[in-house]
């Protein structure tokens, strides 16, 4: 018989689930989140959105990221790039400093939705808002390698595995990352 102090205290232990699913723009990403929240009820955090308004507000992106993450007592699952490139070049979404932070409030998993070069351009050009479309400079396949590589970085500096899923058939990826936030 379980006594109800120890009860308490398991629930209490239980810390809230962070599903990081990134990639280059145009793997799936928000779609695989879209038909994840249907099986699996999770509140969607868009990166995106909360650069572009730190941007306008003139915050630092990666502070409000931390704290949106931070503040939110719920199971989340974050759409994000690994990689973004400013005019200077690629950079990475999370520091080291920030991932620890939010680690320690959060359970995470890693996911990466990755393509071959070919498919992502044919994804792209087949987008009708053309809002995939890197800036002139920035090839596909750069971009796709600088999601791996910073995504590798992220795993390494959580001491954690991640997992790196080719997004071709949306109906396997969606069970794959399933099985792998259990």
């Amino acid at each position: 018989m379980l006594r109800v102090g120890f009860i308490l205290e398991l629930k209490e232990n239980k810390m809230e689930k962070l599903v990081i699913i990134g990639g280059a723009k145009g793997v799936g990403k928000s779609t695989l989140i879209q038909r994840l929240i249907k099986i699996k009820p999770m509140r969607i955090v868009n990166t995106g959105e909360i650069v572009i308004s730190a941007l306008n507000k003139k915050l630092d992106p990666e502070e409000k990221i931390k704290g949106y993450l931070l503040e939110n007592s719920t199971d989340l699952i974050m759409d994000t790039h690994y990689a973004g490139y400013t005019p200077h070049g690629f950079i990475r979404g999370l520091s080291t400093k920030s991932l620890h932070t939010i680690k320690e409030a959060k359970s995470i998993d890693l996911i990466l939705l990755d393509l071959d070069t070919q498919s992502l351009i044919k994804r792209r050009t087949e987008d009708e808002n053309k809002k995939r479309i890197p800036p002139s400079g920035f090839s596909a396949e750069t971009e796709l390698e600088m999601n791996r590589v910073y995504f590798r970085e992220y795993c390494k500096d959580l001491s954690m595995p991640g997992i790196t899923l080719i997004n071709y058939n949306l109906n396997k990826t969606l069970e794959q990352v399933i099985n792998w936030i259990k």
